[in-house]
C-alpha cells in the first residue's frame, strides 16, 4: 500500500513538474476530450484566449493534455494550444505600456515645445546682439575716421602756426633793420 501511495505521489508530482504555461489559440473555441483523440468522451469546453497549463503531450495523436484556470483537465488538439500568455492576458499590460508611452510622448512634446520656444527667444536675442555689434562696429569705424581726420587737422594747424610764426619772424627780421639804429649824438662841448 505504501508503494502504491508513493508511486501515485511521484506520478502526480511528475505531472506537476511538466506543467507549462500556455493558452488556447485566439481564434477558436474547443471541446476537451477525456483522452488524446476525438473518439474520447467530451469532458468540457475551452474558449479562445483561456489560460491553461500544459500537462502532457501525445505525439502520436498530436493532442495535448491541459488544465484550465478552473481546474478542469482534458485533451485538446495541439495545433490550437500556444505556449506563453494569450493576447487576452497580455492586453492589460500592453495598454499600460501604451498609456505610459503616450504620457512620456506628451511630456517630451511639451519639453520640445518649451525648448523650441526658448530657441526662438535665443535666436531673436542673438539677432539683436548681432545688430548691436554691427552698429558698434560702424560707430568704431566712424570714430576712427574722425580721429584720423582730427590728427591730420591738428598737424596741419601746427604746420600753419609754425609757418606763420616763421613768416612773422622773417618779416620782423626785414623790417626791424630798416628802422635803423639811431646814432647817438656826441656833444662834445
Amino acid at each position: 500500500m505504501k508503494k502504491l501511495v508513493i508511486s501515485a505521489l511521484l506520478i502526480l508530482t511528475a505531472g506537476q513538474a511538466l506543467a507549462e504555461k500556455g493558452h488556447i489559440s485566439d481564434a477558436v473555441s474547443l471541446f476537451m476530450h477525456g483522452g488524446p483523440g476525438k473518439q474520447y468522451r467530451i469532458t468540457g469546453r475551452t474558449n479562445s484566449g483561456d489560460s491553461v497549463e500544459i500537462l502532457d503531450r501525445d505525439s502520436g495523436s498530436k493532442y495535448v493534455k491541459v488544465r484550465t484556470y478552473t481546474g478542469r483537465e482534458g485533451w485538446v488538439p495541439a495545433k490550437y494550444v500556444k505556449t506563453g500568455l494569450s493576447i487576452k492576458e497580455r492586453l492589460p499590460a500592453m495598454e499600460e505600456q501604451l498609456q505610459a508611452s503616450r504620457d512620456k510622448l506628451d511630456t517630451q512634446r511639451a519639453e520640445y515645445n518649451s525648448l523650441n520656444s526658448r530657441y526662438d527667444e535665443l535666436n531673436a536675442e542673438k539677432q539683436a546682439i548681432l545688430s548691436q555689434v554691427s552698429q558698434l562696429n560702424d560707430d568704431i569705424r566712424r570714430l576712427q575716421l574722425e580721429l584720423d581726420t582730427r590728427d591730420e587737422s591738428n598737424l596741419l594747424r601746427w604746420f600753419t602756426h609754425g609757418g606763420l610764426v616763421a613768416l612773422g619772424g622773417v618779416i620782423l627780421g626785414l623790417i626791424l633793420p630798416a628802422f635803423g639804429r639811431r646814432k647817438k649824438r656826441r656833444d662834445d662841448w
